[in-house]
């Protein structure tokens, strides 16, 4: 019987991945309620975030451990040995970050050794660093660094997902 139920799991898991997985673009990856473009592009902070809303998405904002550590693993994978820009800024109040879509604080948070640093007080944009192994780094906004889109699910996605049973033992 166990045997079974996990076959069924299965089933549904993979059936709920290809749901969502259909509904990214061409070239963005899924993940959770969200798909992710990793540009190959360089620009300035503005232009990214430009970029971005030009695909219906934002800068990313990190906002789990999880989240993190999925943009993380598909950077690796990516191979790509560059920062990427998100969503993080510290522009309206010096040493208050928050996510310049949601104006939120940061409910997660993964610095690098001694940062946020503002070195300067120039540093008012934010990073996924490759020289720390992609914790995060204050730079200048003016910078070029290629960057990370989010795009949301549209809420109709979500609510038609099938609900996967829990399996105890």
């Amino acid at each position: 019987m166990n045997r079974y139920l996990r076959v069924i799991v299965i089933i549904i898991t993979l059936h709920i991945f290809e749901t969502f997985g259909s509904d990214c673009p061409i070239g963005w990856h899924h993940f959770y309620r969200s798909c992710y473009m990793f540009s190959n592009d360089a620009y300035d902070w503005l232009l990214a975030e430009s970029s971005c809303r030009a695909h219906d998405a934002r800068l990313v904002e990190i906002e789990s451990q999880e989240q993190y550590n999925y943009l993380v693993n598909s950077t690796l994978l990516i191979g790509a040995d560059v920062d990427y820009w998100i969503g993080g800024r510290d522009d309206v109040t010096e040493g208050i970050w928050k996510w310049a879509f949601s104006n939120r604080n940061f409910s997660y948070i993964a610095w690098g050794p001694g940062e946020p640093n503002s070195y300067h007080e120039h540093e008012n944009c934010l990073v996924t660093a490759d020289k720390y192994h992609w914790l995060w780094d204050d730079r200048r906004c003016s910078e070029s660094h290629n960057f990370i889109c989010e795009r949301k699910y549209p809420e109709s996605v979500i609510e038609s997902i099938p609900l996967v049973p829990s399996i105890v033992g």
